[in-house]
């Protein structure tokens, strides 16, 4: 007699085969959620502890909040990142605390909660300042500084109340007679530039007329001389629609301070605005990053000024 061989079907084996499969998703799903739960409450803990240093500090400081965490003997750890505001003129604090991807945040009055607080980085993800101090014109126009070139083009320059790209305010240049040269608007940063490092700036702008733009920064030395500029793309922005312009390099050794300038080029005998022309500018940001930003500032949703409320730096999280 002929002996029969047992073994598995090939229906058997793909049962088996999506049996395993099965298991091992929910393995998986199973330890991420024990992972953000030890990374919640790893940051809950760190939070809590925190505040009663803070507690413990203000037993001889009535009234006020540290000036920093190091001040209430809190550190950062091998496993959580802290940040920390002072709110309330100094009354009050808001701390942050990240591990991986997870942020919760704790103030004088609350229990930790999802989230960062205002001006923080979140979910690992740091924090980013912009260096424009009057980024949307929204009290006056300290900072930003009409330039004309070529003597063509005469009107009036006005901050304007009655909308912005950002806010109400914006800066308007309204034209009296045909102009056949360039007009840049441009923006001079106070604080200084780091050597070496990337900077993206970034602002808005809206004509009456279609209009080549593009957007430069300049690197200035000491003296406030021009070394080199570094140019965006130039585009066109179609009539009457804000449009936002951008321009990124790398600050040279001798630089000190950076210009930020909106600007259309140079056009010889072409008109680029006849009487009656408007060409507006608003929104400038100025980031000290190796990146891609949207506008903001302490006017943005988690976004905080850094002391005057339009009229200083600003931070928070890139949006």
């Amino acid at each position: 007699m002929f002996k029969t061989k047992s073994g598995f079907t090939i229906v058997e084996l793909l049962i088996v085969i999506v049996v395993i499969g099965i298991l091992a998703a929910i393995t998986i799903v199973a330890y991420n959620g024990i992972q953000q739960r030890a990374r919640v409450s790893s940051v809950s803990s760190a939070l809590n502890q925190a505040a009663k240093k803070i507690a413990v500090w203000q037993v001889d400081n009535p009234g006020v909040s540290p000036s920093s965490l190091s001040t209430a003997g809190v550190s950062d750890t091998s496993d959580v990142a802290f940040q920390y505001s002072q709110t309330g003129g100094g009354t009050g604090y808001c701390i942050t605390a990240t591990t991986g991807s997870v942020s919760y945040k704790i103030t004088e009055n609350t229990q930790p909660t999802a989230g960062g607080c205002s001006g923080h980085g979140v979910g690992g993800v740091a924090a980013i300042m912009n260096l424009i101090s009057n980024p949307s014109l929204e009290a006056n126009t300290t900072g930003w500084t009409l330039l004309w070139y070529g003597g063509s083009g005469t009107g009036t320059a006005t901050r304007m109340t009655d909308g912005g790209y950002s806010g109400s305010g914006y800066y308007r240049k309204t034209f009296s007679n045909t102009a056949t040269n360039s007009i840049n608007v441009g923006y001079y940063i106070a604080s200084p530039v780091t050597a070496g490092r990337t900077y993206y700036g970034l602002g808005y702008m809206r004509s009456s007329r279609a209009q080549n733009v593009y957007a430069q920064l300049s690197w200035l030395d000491a003296a406030s001389a021009v070394i080199s500029g570094s140019n965006g793309s130039s585009i066109i922005m179609a009539p009457n629609t804000w449009t936002p312009i951008s321009a990124t390099g790398v600050a040279p050794a001798s630089a000190v301070t950076v210009r930020l300038t909106l600007t259309t080029p140079s056009s010889g005998s072409t008109v680029i605005f006849n009487s009656g022309d408007t060409y507006d500018v608003d929104a400038a940001m100025l980031v000290d990053g190796n990146g891609t930003y949207t506008y903001a500032d302490g006017n943005s949703p988690s976004w905080v000024w850094t002391t005057t409320t339009n009229g200083s730096t600003s931070t928070g999280p890139p949006l």
